[in-house]
Parts: structure tokens; sequence; C-alpha cells
């Protein structure tokens, strides 16, 4: 067998292999939603998220985006804001419930 054709099939096996991981590693997202659409879910755990000192970025949504990250993390399916709370201009803490629920 000719040095390309090996590098070929190495290549291919390799890019196969990174696609049925992907595809296997791929679900939805948690999602926000108010406390009344979680009534029949498990409570997975509290999430409180600080973001840090943002001058230059909006602090709410990169908090937002953390406790997403978190909560996908946990295998949650929903999430609920509890609370968020400004302290000066740039930063705050962002308090909220991570639930699973079926279907």
């Amino acid at each position: 067998m000719s040095l390309n054709l090996t590098r070929i099939l190495l290549l291919t096996a390799a890019l196969s292999t990174f696609s049925i991981n992907a595809q296997a590693t791929e679900h939805a997202r948690p999602a926000f939603t108010a406390l009344s659409e979680v009534s029949g879910c498990s409570f997975i755990s509290e999430i409180k998220i600080s973001s840090d000192y943002n001058k230059h970025i909006d602090w709410r949504s990169h908090s937002k985006h953390k406790v997403l990250l978190k909560a996908e993390d946990m295998g949650a399916t929903h999430i609920v804001i509890q609370s968020i709370q400004a302290i000066g201009a740039f930063n705050g803490i962002i308090d909220a419930n991570a639930y699973q629920c079926k279907g």
C-alpha cells in the first residue's frame, strides 16, 4: 500500500470516529423557564454564579451563559432563575435551580 493511501485511510478513520463521538454527545441545551413549567420535574441542584468583573461585556448575559453551561454539565433540561442581583454596574450574581424533566 502506498504511503499516501495509508494516510488517506488513517485520516478517514479518524474523521469517522470524530463524527460518531460528536453525534453521541449532541443533546438539547437546558431551557430557561418559569417555575410553573417544572412542577413534574426532578430538582437537580441550586446554581449560584458570580459574573466576576465585566466592564466591557454585559454581565447578565455572561452570567446566564455560565448558568447554562453548569446546568448542562449536570444533565439538566430546564433552568429556573430565582434571582439576579446587580453588584455595581459591571457585575452581579445569579441564583438559579436546575431541573431534569422527562419527555
